[in-house]
């Protein structure tokens, strides 16, 4: 009897140190990547509190999701690879057009600017959006992570798993095709 509770203290300690060690490499990955992410939040929803509250439940996902993590790899891209399926699956178009239009709202009543003009300025940002929707899928990843998200090159050529060139004759190519979108509805200038 003596030796198996010996086995078992045994078995509680190594327990205990992994919990340990997971708790301070948890507490070093959030803190060195928390800002990232939470940009990445904030840029997709707007609102600090609801972005704050979104980081914790994606770095929750990854506390949960550690041992999955393919060590060969980069963190990074892993992360980064979490926090927007987290973002894809939580928060439907529906709900956010709704939170769009409410922000519309507000800031036309806060607004000095005169609301016509406001409202063709969001006008604008819906052809602009409808515009990239149309994109081939290659297209429109690199322009969303490029230009709305504020993703670098090399960060968007590691997630994507292609090259640097590549990236940037994709978002060439992508610009193109919008000038062309949006050419009958604005003059470009030369």
């Amino acid at each position: 009897m003596i030796k198996v509770d010996m086995f078992l203290n045994k078995d509680v300690e190594i327990f205990q140190k992994k919990l340990d060690e997971n708790e301070i490499f948890f507490r070093q990955i959030t803190a060195r990547y928390y800002d990232d992410v939470l940009r990445i939040c904030l840029s997709r929803l707007g609102k600090r509190e609801e972005a704050e509250d979104v980081v914790q439940e994606i770095f929750l996902r990854v506390y949960r999701s550690i041992d999955s993590y393919d060590r060969e790899k980069s963190f990074w891209n892993w992360l980064y690879t979490i926090t927007i399926n987290y973002l894809k699956t939580h928060f439907s178009g529906l709900k956010r057009l709704v939170e769009l239009q409410e922000r519309a709202r507000q800031n036309i009543k806060s607004s000095k600017q005169d609301p016509a003009d406001f409202l063709d300025q969001q006008e604008t940002n819906k052809k602009i959006m409808q515009a990239i929707d149309s994109l081939p899928k290659q297209f429109k990843k690199v322009i969303i992570l490029f230009y709305m998200e504020n993703i670098r090159v090399t960060e968007i050529s590691e997630s994507l798993n292609i090259s640097r060139e590549n990236v940037k004759i994709q978002l060439y190519r992508a610009r193109n095709l919008l000038k062309e979108s949006l050419k009958e509805h604005y003059t470009v200038n030369p």
